[in-house]
């Protein structure tokens, strides 16, 4: 089993980011990352775009008075919003139906 949360370079196909979401996910339960460094490893594994957007994100944050995000799962929130597309959920409700 790989044990390094692996490089997430911003790419907006859909499999792609969810198989990185879910390999991020197994890795840090295996390591028993405790929950206020989850952000922090998983965010200095983000490269090219996914990397400037993380930084304008905090960025924007701190500007209108928002805190830190420290909660994995806020962060795979905003990850979410930011590289799922729009109609995800109408997606998967497609590939559903062609089964």
């Amino acid at each position: 089993m790989q044990t390094e949360v692996p490089e997430f370079q911003g790419s907006l196909q859909l499999e792609e980011f969810l198989e990185w979401v879910g390999i991020v996910e197994k890795i840090l339960e295996f390591k028993k990352v405790p929950e206020r460094e989850k952000v922090a490893l998983v965010s200095t594994r983000l490269r090219g775009r996914a990397a400037a957007w993380w930084q304008q994100l905090k960025l924007t944050r701190n500007r209108s008075g928002k805190p830190k995000i420290f909660d994995w799962e806020k962060m795979k929130g905003k990850l979410h919003a930011e590289f799922l597309p729009h109609n995800f959920q109408r997606l998967m409700y497609q590939r559903l139906q062609n089964l």
